[in-house]
């Protein structure tokens, strides 16, 4: 068993308050947490135009990882107009 990490990082230049990117994360979080991952928003906290969510979950290997990492990626892209600039993954 491997933990993987996975790390997005956003831009939203459209928000002008934090509220406004409130909405944007509490979507995203919803839309990740229903492939059974962990969520939260681990960086860019005070910055209004950047959102920066990290996941975490129990894979068995490498290839169901990848797997797991490129669905997520996607229901990212599909699940908001932000623009996805970084992804990190990590296996531990």
């Amino acid at each position: 068993m491997k933990v993987l990490f996975v790390t997005f990082r956003l831009r939203a230049p459209w928000c002008r308050s934090l509220k406004d990117k409130r909405s944007i994360v509490k979507s995203l979080i919803a839309e990740l947490k229903k492939h059974n991952v962990a969520v939260c928003e681990s960086g860019a906290q005070n910055a209004i135009q950047f959102i920066e969510l990290s996941a975490a979950t129990l894979v068995q290997n490498h290839a169901q990882g990848d797997s797991t990492a490129q669905i997520l990626e996607s229901s990212v892209l599909g699940a908001t107009d932000a623009e996805l600039y970084e992804v990190l993954f990590e296996y531990r």
